[in-house]
């Protein structure tokens, strides 16, 4: 009876000891899997930055690269310096789409090789919200202040109207938001928007209640 209780308590100590073993097993194979079996084993990884156009970084860019079919074959998200890596089968030719909340995407085609120095990618255009500032005769309000709000209050941005009544500022990331115009002691005029990749712009009328989406 000794002898069987003995051989039980080796048994569930081997089985104790086996388990995180194996585990750590799984683990290895789950890592190694993830690299060769998406990649193969001629993986290369090209690194690079996205640069606006006054050389500053451009974070939170997403930088896909698909074959010139179109077939996706990886993406990376740039740092907060701009700096991004993705993982390639091999050095060849890709179309290399790049995008970022508040700017214009591009999209070229590109050599990429882990070999050659890193990728420089530049945005060249920013998106903004655009508009008019009109009276109630729909006349353009001349230096009319502009401010753009989120829906629970704070404020994104501000700006006022040029000589023709007509005003810009930089967009922020998709979403819905509050615009709102008003000129020294005239009425006040607002909008309701949904800040969408597709742009538009959104005209303010004054003496208007809040309206939109």
């Amino acid at each position: 009876m000794a002898l069987f209780v003995m051989a039980a308590s080796a048994s569930s100590t081997a089985a104790v000891v086996a388990a995180p073993m194996l585990r750590m097993r799984e683990y290895d194979v789950e890592a190694d899997r993830s690299g060769a079996e998406n990649r193969g084993t001629d993986a290369q990884v090209v690194r690079g930055e996205v640069l606006g156009p006054d050389g500053a970084s451009v974070g939170t860019a997403v930088v896909t690269a698909l074959t010139p079919e179109g077939r996706a074959v990886a993406w990376g998200q740039t740092d907060g310096e701009g700096r991004f890596a993705v993982a390639i089968p091999q050095a060849d030719d890709y179309l290399v789409v790049t995008a970022a909340d508040g700017w214009r995407p591009r999209s070229w085609i590109l050599r990429l090789d882990a070999a050659d120095p890193e990728v420089r990618i530049g945005l060249r255009e920013r998106r903004t919200v655009a508009g008019a500032v009109l009276d109630a005769e729909d006349e353009p309000v001349v230096d009319a202040l502009v401010v753009l709000t989120r829906q629970t209050g704070e404020e994104v941005g501000s700006t006022r109207t040029d000589h023709q009544g007509r005003y810009g500022m930089l967009r922020p990331p998709s979403g819905r938001y509050v615009v709102t115009a008003s000129a020294g002691h005239r009425a006040v005029g607002a909008r309701a928007v949904a800040l969408l990749d597709s742009g538009g712009e959104v005209d303010l009328v004054l003496g208007t209640p809040l309206a939109g989406a």
